[in-house]
């Protein structure tokens, strides 16, 4: 971690080897996160070295937070990141965000939300299946345990 101090307030930086404790990503996946649009470049110090704020790696871990938890595809997630990002954009360039860009971000946020809810009804459903399957391993073991004990 480093300081930068020009007279003005000092700003936390990491280099990638820090980030890569921080969220538990590898140097590979960051790069190719940031090779495809899913993370942004980071600062880079003068010997071209990757310098990440705090608030890039809050971003990674929501991300890390949608593809793991929510089980986001890659391009999911970049799906999630552009229309973020389009949202911020437009609410910084205007000092509001556009009707058209609030509709466009309501009808994705909609259809990533009926994606979750098909996952979690796949999930359990699943759930059920293991939750069968420990329910036979474990009659099993008691058969057993029951045939043992009878010598």
């Amino acid at each position: 971690m480093k300081s930068i101090k020009n007279g003005v307030k000092a700003m936390k930086t990491y280099k990638i080897e820090e980030v890569m404790r921080e969220t538990g990503l590898t140097k590979r996946t960051l790069r190719y996160y940031e090779e495809l649009g899913i993370i942004q470049p980071p600062d880079r110090s003068e010997g071209n070295i990757r310098l990440y704020s705090d608030a890039d790696i809050r971003r990674i871990r929501l991300l890390i937070e949608a593809k793991e938890v929510l089980g986001f595809s890659l391009a999911e997630l970049k799906q999630f990141v552009d229309w973020r990002e389009h949202i911020s954009d437009e609410h910084r360039k205007q000092g509001k965000v556009e009707q058209e860009s609030l509709l466009t971000a309501e009808e994705m946020l909609m259809n990533q939300l009926q994606q979750l809810e098909n996952k979690m009804k796949r999930m359990e459903e699943f759930k059920g299946y293991i939750e069968e399957l420990l329910e036979t391993v474990r009659d099993h073991l008691k058969n057993e345990e029951g045939e043992t004990n009878v010598c």
